[in-house]
């Protein structure tokens, strides 16, 4: 008989956490969205910052900023360039 109860109750138990893990998660994903959406910010859509301010494109009506790499304009599709190549002196650090 007791073996019965424990059993429900473990069971209550888990499902009790479980709802709780749950609840949060869909609470924190409504803020996350609105407050995306106060914003302006789209859900999906990257940003410049997290690929890091690339070329322009050298078409005159197009001056779109790519993402770094990019060997085509992203809006207008106007060739970039090859990228130049640098030469870097490196210092020593101890």
């Amino acid at each position: 008989m007791w073996d019965l109860v424990i059993t429900i109750l473990i069971f209550v138990g888990v499902m009790g956490v479980t709802a709780a893990l749950f609840g949060g998660w869909v609470i924190v994903s409504i803020v996350r969205l609105i407050s995306r959406a106060m914003s302006g910010q789209s859900a999906n859509a990257p940003t410049l910052q997290q690929f890091g301010a690339g070329p322009t494109c050298p078409n005159d009506r197009c001056r779109t900023t790519n993402p770094a790499g990019a060997r085509f304009c992203r809006r207008c599709g106007h060739a970039l360039g090859q990228p130049q190549r640098a030469s870097v002196r490196r210092a020593a650090m101890w």
